[in-house]
């Protein structure tokens, strides 16, 4: 089903040479699945408002045009808010009373994805299984190209990982012309959520009630992350360690090299994974999310080494926005001298199989690229299968049996990748 909506779109402020946000009044579609929950009577109260039950969870497509240039789409999961009701109970029956009135944090987790391959549909699996345990909803942000794939990727793990299924974790899909690379769709995204009040009283599904989703400043912790790694365990450091270690920004990695030399001095944070808190997401928001591909910190004269012209400004530039002690890099990424090879040359990790390999068996490292030759080349590798796990079998063949490879290949083949654009 289609509705038309109007979207977040990108101010420029000319005062003080940043980017801000304003947002529009916008309607979409909301269909509220029915989750079977220990809090029945929270449950059926709800259900009883809304005067509508539905047996599983799904999902509703939302096309908008934006008042910019590009247009966008939403794919929208508004799964139960079970966990934001019923973990504050939880909460409250486990802990002593003197906790009673501790309140939870809530994250997001925004995830940057262009599935132009099979490969990368399984990252972007992998991370929503073991890399969501912590939050409390995900965005995924693609380019407009993927819209078919996304739907039909979406409907699937709405329907096969339980914590999205169950309602646990409420989910959105978010297309949008693509000309600013990863930053470009985690700032879409982050527009798309900055102070939205969403209305669902548009919706011939729904009753009387209109239902709020909560916007950008609900969150204590935001991830971002791209869907550029497998990932290989379940894990939640990125935003634990924003709390824990009174930090603004944190990384899964970190390096002290530069191309003007090496040390402490150089310290900087990559952008594969970030999290960030309230404070510190504004601070990205003010510096990176520039709403024109003609900006110069996307380098558009540059033709050869644009990639380390855009890693410059938007990750060790990004990094230089905070005071060093309130950033924190979990897993170092250069490589140690003695390891460098003339067969392995690279100084990262990201495309040095052997530190890679040295990362994941002594310090449990737990991702992998997808596209540098060496690490997991195969989406059968069995390394795979600990976040994949509700890809395949039981979940997938409705009981009938059959080999998990075959069931993931056939899957798999149902996608058109013949749409893809390549990027950076």
């Amino acid at each position: 089903m289609f509705r038309q909506r109007s979207s977040s779109s990108l101010r420029h402020n000319n005062k003080n040479n940043h980017n801000h946000f304003f947002n529009s009044p916008s309607k979409r579609i909301i269909i509220q699945p029915f989750i079977g929950s220990i809090f029945n009577d929270e449950i059926r109260h709800y259900n009883s408002r809304r005067g509508t039950t539905t047996a599983a969870a799904s999902s509703t497509i939302i096309t908008s045009s934006s008042k910019g240039s590009s247009s966008s789409s939403s794919v929208h999961n508004n799964a139960n808010t079970a966990r934001n009701t019923t973990a504050d109970t939880t909460t409250v029956v486990s802990n002593s009373s003197t906790n009673t009135n501790r309140r939870r944090r809530r994250r997001v987790l925004i995830i940057s994805a262009a599935p132009r391959t099979k490969k990368h549909l399984i990252a972007l699996w992998s991370s929503l299984e073991c890399f969501t345990l912590d939050v409390d909803h995900v965005v995924v942000s693609a380019p407009t190209w993927s819209k078919p794939i996304l739907e039909r990727f979406l409907s699937k793990v709405m329907t096969s990982i339980p914590r999205f299924s169950s309602g646990e974790v409420s989910l959105d899909g978010l297309v949008s012309k693509n000309d600013r690379y990863d930053v470009g769709l985690w700032c879409d995204a982050l527009s798309y959520m900055d102070g939205e009040l969403i209305s669902s009283s548009s919706s011939s599904l729904n009753n009387d009630d209109d239902d709020e989703i909560e916007g950008l400043s609900s969150y204590d912790e935001i991830g971002l992350l791209n869907d550029s790694v497998f990932a290989l365990r379940e894990y939640t450091s990125i935003l634990d360690s924003i709390h824990e270690r009174n930090v603004s920004m944190t990384s899964l990695s970190y390096s002290l090299i530069h191309p003007n030399g090496y040390g402490p001095e150089h310290y900087w944070l990559e952008s594969v994974w970030r999290g960030f808190s309230k404070e510190g997401i504004k601070t990205f928001i003010d510096y990176s999310c520039r709403p024109k591909a003609t900006d110069p910190l996307y380098c558009p004269t540059k033709m050869w080494g644009r990639k380390g012209c855009i890693v410059e400004n938007f990750e060790r530039q990004m990094s230089r926005q905070f005071p060093k002690e309130k950033t924190y890099g979990i897993f170092p990424s250069d490589v140690p001298k003695n390891m460098l090879s003339w067969t392995n040359t690279f100084h990262s990790w990201v495309r040095h199989p052997p530190y890679w390999n040295k990362l994941v068996k002594e310090q449990n490292f737990p991702v992998s690229k997808v596209n540098w030759k060496g690490m997991i080349d195969s989406i059968n590798d069995s390394r795979l299968k600990t976040c994949t796990k509700f890809l395949v079998g039981n979940n997938n063949n409705n009981g009938s049996g059959g080999d998990d490879d075959e069931l993931l290949s056939s899957w798999l083949n149902g996608f058109d990748f013949s749409l893809a654009e390549d990027a950076i």
